[in-house]
Parts: structure tokens; C-alpha cells; sequence
């Protein structure tokens, strides 16, 4: 996209066409459509492919004329509004005050103006021209004026930097030049591992922002100094794991577990020692069963959240738990068991939602083996036991309470 396209794309005749049809079909579009606006039909397809991702995704730039987007790969791969502004709050904790961010990644930007809204100063750093400069027109739309914006690569902007910064941020690309999908941090685009001693040379934090897939055991392996850890979820999925890096602090990691819902934000916290000194107790099925949310499943917080909350484990490699009691607070989903035995023909209209855990079969085949229709307010769990497989009937214990457990 250049720059005359950007332009173009933001003007007032062209922006009331987007909005306009920004729930077409965007396949029909390019197929009925030559130049439009005097821009190619593709330019206004990824508008109306922005637009429509951004409902969801980023509801400000959505909400804002003038805003271009990139093509769908960069929108898919830039953080949400929710998780940009999470980051900003909870970088708030360690840094209160501060005067100078450095985003070396800055991509299409969506961070990086975020992060402008809590810091005085805030350098934007991109090699990719077509991001740069798309990224730069809508921090003017924006009115982020306090943005400086560098055209280069991470490694550049160190080289030439003399300035000392409060924060750098850091969210390096999980695939090589070939496309190869990369897993360790030292094998990223760029090599934040390599890059670690000038970066703490230039700056008293680090933010890293690595994908859901990044083993932590790994990842601790190859950093230094790494003074917390946040895995962050959205509605139970597993979005990023950020790594705050304190210049010269050597000691234990504390690692911070967060599910942000549209009603919640349930967090639970630990240390790596606390989670190795737990100890798990193992028992039969009770009424109810815990299943903890995602982002304590990634932090691999297994015996801890068992202790922490009474409960009993069904299986060391089944990551559920049960107990007799409902738990209000427990940050996960909770499930009262209404039939241990059960026919289908006894589900209204034979619907249910299935789920397996460390079971032989996978949620789907366990689905077509019942003869059972995806819907319906019953979830059907396949799971281990301690000394058979089962599978039940159980409704789901909601609770609109928030849950902050330390």
C-alpha cells in the first residue's frame, strides 16, 4: 500500500463507502469490482476485511474514520484491544511512572499506541515500510502526538540508540524467512535472546511478548534477570505470554495467571518453588468438578491450584479436580455431576456439548459414538479416573463473582 493509497483509502468519500459496506461479502466485492477511489478493488478488500475483524478485535480503531488497516495477516498477528490495554495495566504494577517506551516491533502499531497512553514519550519501531507507514498515519488519527517513529529494524534502532529508555518492548516474529513456524525465542525474528545484553544496556525493563505455544521452562532457559511472567487468556482461550525483564534482578520469578472475560478477570499467582513444594491429593469422583482455566493449564500450576482450593485430583495426567462443595472464587469452569450412568435418548433432543480429558476418545468421536447433536445447556465429560474411565452428565456452575485469587 503506498502512500497516496493510504490517503486515498482515508478520505471522507471513501470511508463512507467502507462503513457503508463493511459486511458485504469481500469475495463478491473483488470479483464485481475494478478500480475504486483510484485504488485497487484489493486495497478496499482489506478495508472491508479490517473493519470487519476489528468489531471484535480493536472496537476503538473500529470506531474511528480515517483508520487504514493492513492486510489480513498483519491484523491477525497485532494484539487486541484487550490484551494491549491488559499490558498496559499491568505494566503499570512495576512501573508507575514513566517517561520514555521504545516498541522495537512495532508492526501496525496497535501496541504501540496503547502503550503511548501511559508513557510521555514513546519511539515506534518498524523495518517494514508498508507497516511504517500505515502504522504512522493512524497514530495521527489518533492524536498520539507524543509517538516518535523510526524506520528500521530492531537491531539498527540498538546500534544507533543513545538514549536510556524506562521500557523496551519486544514481540518478535514466530516464523523464519522461509515461513517456517519457529518455537524458541533465540529462533525469532529478531533474536531477542542475542539481543539481551544491549537491551539492558539501554533500558531498566524488557517486555517480551512470546506466543501461547513458547514452552516457560524453555523460555526462563534462555533469558536473563526475568522478575515476573503473565499468561494471559481471552475467554478461556490462551492469547500471549509476557516475560518482564528487570535489568540486575536475580530473584524468584513470580508468575501471574490471568482469564479475562467480558463479565471477570480471574488471576491466580505463584512462584515456581511454591508450585514444586505442592503436593497433590488424588480421589474418587465427588459432586462437583473444576477444570482451571487456560492460562493455569499453560503455567503448568498442576498441584498448586489442587492445594490452594482443596481439592482432589482425578488423575495425575487428568488436569481436572472434584470436590463436594461449590467454590465460588475457583478461576476456572465448575461442573455439578447430574448422572454417572445415562442414555442419550435421556438428553433433550439428544444435545449436548462434549468434552474429554486424558480420555481414549477425542470430543468428537465420543460425540458420534453417543449419536449426540452439538447445543443444548448439558456438557457430556469423557475423562480418567483414578481407577476407571467415566463419562457423565453435568451442568455448568456459573458465578458472576470476580476472582482475584493470590
Amino acid at each position: 500500500m503506498t502512500q497516496q493509497e493510504i490517503e486515498r483509502v482515508s478520505q471522507a468519500d471513501a470511508q463512507a463507502f467502507i462503513f457503508a459496506n463493511e459486511n458485504i461479502d469481500v469475495g463478491k466485492f473483488l470479483l464485481a469490482q475494478k478500480d475504486l477511489f483510484g485504488v485497487q478493488p484489493a486495497c478496499i478488500a482489506d478495508q472491508l476485511r479490517g473493519r470487519q475483524k476489528a468489531l471484535s478485535k480493536i472496537p476503538l480503531y473500529r470506531n474511528t474514520s480515517g483508520i487504514v488497516y493492513p492486510p489480513s495477516l498483519n491484523l491477525e498477528q497485532s494484539s487486541s484491544e484487550t490484551t494491549a490495554l491488559f499490558k498496559c495495566d499491568w505494566l503499570k504494577k512495576d512501573l508507575p511512572i514513566t517517561q520514555n517506551f521504545a516498541d522495537l516491533t512495532g508492526g501496525w502499531g496497535v501496541d504501540s499506541f496503547f502503550f503511548s497512553q501511559i508513557t510521555d514519550r514513546l519511539v515506534y519501531v518498524e523495518p517494514d515500510e508498508n507497516l511504517f507507514d500505515i502504522a504512522r498515519h493512524n497514530h495521527r488519527v489518533l492524536k498520539a502526538e507524543n509517538i516518535a517513529h523510526r524506520h528500521q529494524s530492531a537491531e539498527q534502532f540498538l546500534s544507533d540508540n543513545k538514549e536510556s529508555f524506562d521500557l523496551m518492548y519486544v514481540d518478535p516474529g514466530r516464523r523464519t524467512h522461509q515461513n517456517k513456524k519457529v518455537f524458541l525465542l533465540k529462533d525469532c525474528q529478531p533474536d531477542v535472546v542475542g539481543l539481551l545484553p544491549q537491551l539492558l544496556q539501554q533500558t531498566s525493563h524488557v517486555l517480551i511478548k512470546a506466543a501461547p505455544l513458547l514452552d516457560i521452562q524453555s523460555a526462563l532457559r534462555e533469558l536473563v534477570h526475568v522478575k515476573k511472567i503473565a499468561v494471559v487468556s481471552v475467554e478461556n482461550e490462551c492469547r500471549e505470554l509476557l516475560f518482564l525483564l528487570e535489568k540486575d534482578f536475580d530473584g524468584e520469578v513470580f508468575i501471574e495467571t490471568y482469564n479475562l472475560t467480558k463479565k471477570e478477570r480471574q488471576q491466580f499467582s505463584f512462584t515456581l518453588k511454591e508450585e514444586y513444594h505442592a503436593s497433590s491429593l488424588f480421589g474418587e469422583l465427588k459432586e462437583f468438578i473444576y477444570e482451571p482455566n487456560a492460562s493455569i493449564l499453560k503455567s503448568g500450576a498442576f498441584k498448586l491450584v489442587g492445594e490452594k482450593f482443596g481439592l482432589h485430583k482425578l488423575h495425575v495426567h487428568t488436569h481436572l479436580y472434584t470436590g463436594s462443595t461449590k467454590i465460588e472464587n475457583f478461576p476456572g469452569r465448575v461442573f455439578k455431576i447430574e448422572k454417572l450412568k445415562f442414555d442419550a435418548d435421556e438428553l433433550p433432543e439428544q444435545r449436548a456439548n462434549v468434552m474429554t480429558r486424558n480420555y481414549p476418545l477425542s470430543a468428537m468421536q465420543l460425540k458420534q459414538k453417543l449419536k449426540l447433536k452439538d447445543g443444548g445447556e448439558k456438557i457430556v465429560i469423557g475423562f480418567t479416573g483414578l481407577h476407571k474411565k467415566y463419562v457423565v452428565v453435568a451442568a455448568k456452575v456459573s458465578s458472576d463473582q470476580n476472582r482475584n485469587v493470590q
